[in-house]
């Protein structure tokens, strides 16, 4: 019986030091055997979405943000380019600008009337004059309102060939320029009128015509047309040799002009421009 007693004690004490242990927590857990610090499944995934996660997203975020930085760099340098062609654009017009105003300033008033209506480069206006003419008329009076706009490195031998064909009562219809027929060059050859600037393009091509340098001249066009393909420039111009104005081959007026360097239309093999003058042969 004492026995018997004793191992009931025993039993209990024994139940209850681990009932004690067990409601206190001090149990020999998995922890105490690794002091290494747990952490629960919630506080792993959020440190893994900070790093970037677990399947290579660290180096796609890297990439994105240094395309970014290229990107950003790019319009940066875009936008720099675009303000400096912005800026050579509106220094360009400035000096155009100025470039107009001082020819306005400084060219004669019937030049720049004789240049009205019509836009034209200030690099071509630059180089223009306009030459006060006399000459005998088709109606055998001597004229002296003869305008003729050309290129000034040729006015003074232009002009000299116009006093010897005053001189040689070589009869000339007018000589108004262009724009006084609305910068229409057929209106223009229709009324028999001689002319030298013109800002066109040549006939049949896209490139600017020798007119439009003032190198160029057209003496009597309507009695003087351009034969081309057929076509007749004006459409209602005719080539007779009794004509007075008409040039004719071995005429005076044609020599005066070879003497300065310039060359006939007449004398061209694939077309015929009677009218014409010009100082490179075109």
């Amino acid at each position: 019986m004492k026995w018997n007693r004793s191992l009931i004690v025993i039993v209990t004490v024994t139940c209850f030091t681990w009932l004690l242990v067990d409601s206190t927590g001090c149990t020999f857990s998995q922890d105490e055997k690794d002091p290494s610090p747990s952490m629960d499944s919630d506080v792993m995934e959020d440190a893994m979405d900070q790093e970037g996660g677990e399947d290579g997203s660290v180096g796609e975020r890297r990439n994105e943000d240094w395309q970014e930085d290229v990107d950003r760099e790019e319009a940066i340098r875009d936008s720099m380019q675009k303000a400096m062609e912005a800026k050579e654009r509106a220094d360009e017009e400035k000096r155009l600008r100025e470039r107009e105003e001082a020819f306005i300033r400084s060219a004669p008033t019937k030049l720049l009337e004789a240049l009205s209506g019509l836009d034209i480069p200030i690099d071509i206006k630059e180089r223009l004059t306009i030459l006060e003419l006399s000459y005998f008329g088709m109606d055998s009076v001597y004229h002296h309102d003869g305008l003729l706009v050309v290129e000034k490195s040729s006015a003074r031998a232009v002009e000299k060939v116009f006093n010897r064909l005053k001189r040689d009562s070589f009869p000339i219809q007018s000589i108004i320029p262009v724009n006084a027929f609305g910068w229409d060059d057929d209106i223009s050859m229709r009324a028999n009128n001689t002319s030298c600037f013109n800002y066109r393009s040549a006939v049949g091509s896209g490139r600017l015509s020798e007119h439009a340098y003032g190198h160029a001249i057209d003496i009597n066009p309507l009695i003087n047309p351009f034969f081309k393909g057929g076509k007749v420039y004006p459409s209602n111009g005719t080539y007779v040799d009794t004509i007075p104005g008409t040039i004719l081959a071995g005429d005076p007026v044609i020599q005066y002009f070879a003497e300065i360097g310039w060359k006939w239309g007449g004398d061209w093999i694939n077309s015929k421009d009677y009218q014409h003058f010009s100082k490179n042969g075109r």
